[in-house]
This record gives C-alpha cells, sequence and structure tokens, in this order.
C-alpha cells in the first residue's frame, strides 16, 4: 500500500466516523424517548386486526346475512 492509498484510507476512516456519530442537537433540542416500541405499535395500528365486539352483542358470521 503506497502513501497515497493509506491516505485516502485514513480520510474515509475518519468520514465514517463523522458519518455514524450521534447527530449534533440544536438548541438543546431534547432526546428521543419514545423508543422502537412505540414506532412498532404505531405502525401495526394501521393494520386491520380484531375488531373488539361489545358483550352484548354476538358477533357477525361471514356467511350470514344481515336481518331487516
Amino acid at each position: 500500500m503506497n502513501n497515497s492509498s493509506a491516505t485516502v484510507m485514513l480520510g474515509l476512516e475518519g468520514m465514517a466516523v463523522v458519518f455514524y456519530a450521534e447527530p449534533m442537537r440544536l438548541g438543546g433540542e431534547p432526546h428521543r424517548t419514545r423508543g422502537r416500541l412505540h414506532r412498532i405499535q404505531r405502525r401495526a395500528a394501521r393494520f386491520p386486526g380484531r375488531i373488539a365486539q361489545p358483550d352484548s352483542a354476538p358477533a357477525p358470521s361471514l356467511t350470514s346475512t344481515p336481518s331487516p
């Protein structure tokens, strides 16, 4: 490895340290506190899932027709 390629490698390593470092917070901006679980639950809420039915009403059947 010659001197110029070593200089390039050191430069790339230096830029990688800067690129992957924690972001600077401007003006005392608070650190993110909600975390990964909150993000997962928020995204999961967008997808249809089990719909809660009131205890007094029976769950509708997929094969039944509505009564008039």
